[in-house]
């Protein structure tokens, strides 16, 4: 889905190729997202076991909390029309209902009580298909969403760090999670959470993935 959201992303991580790399920064980055819209979809993919996970206050932004949503029953009638608002803007590419049949969890951000963002996790046995085989005590991390509103206010590496500590804390032994090979901004947020690097992972247009 390519509308307001998807663009203005996009602008934003191409600024900051330009600031941070010059010109050839810049020219790489928009080679990657012209084949990115033509269908080349590489995904770097990252782990993260509770011994590497930076777990400080470095994320921390005052007033920002996740709420944990497991079950469908569990979201009230205003955040679903919520959610079917912002998905006809663009802001989010996924279906509600769809998501949590496949088994994943919702998370919601506040920031100062005002929904902020949104993510998904799914359990390893539920996590279908993949690059590789996950096993049950992984989670997956997928779809991360920040309303424009909110952007650039450090909450994607204060979310995170909120839901990797309750995953840790129910025991799950490996944390997944990737982005798109031109997303430098996400990889950035990774790494600083501790996350580490496996290796590229190709989504087909007939839906197959590759490892």
């Amino acid at each position: 889905m390519e509308k307001y959201y998807g663009r203005y992303y996009k602008k934003e991580l191409l600024r900051h190729a330009i600031s941070k790399r010059g010109i050839v920064g810049f020219v790489s980055l928009a080679l990657k997202l012209i084949q990115y819209r033509l269908g080349r979809r590489c995904y770097k993919v990252f782990v993260l076991t509770p011994s590497d996970f930076v777990n400080s206050s470095l994320g921390e932004v005052p007033g920002y909390k996740i709420e944990m949503l497991p079950s469908y029953g569990m979201i009230d009638s205003s955040l679903k029309g919520k959610l079917i608002q912002y998905q006809h803007l663009g802001y989010i590419s996924w279906d509600l209902e769809e998501m949590q049949k496949k088994g994943a969890c919702l998370w919601t951000g506040y920031l100062n009580g005002e929904l902020s963002t949104f993510v998904w996790t799914t359990t390893g046995d539920k996590v279908q298909p993949y690059f590789f085989p996950t096993i049950n005590e992984s989670a997956h991390i997928s779809n991360w969403t920040t309303l424009p509103k909110y952007r650039r206010q450090g909450l994607y590496v204060a979310g995170l760090a909120q839901i990797i500590r309750v995953l840790i804390d129910k025991n799950f032994k490996l944390i997944y999670a990737e982005c798109g090979d031109w997303n430098v901004i996400s990889e950035r947020a990774l790494r600083r959470l501790g996350f580490h690097f496996i290796g590229v992972g190709k989504i087909k247009k007939d839906g197959s993935f590759i490892w």
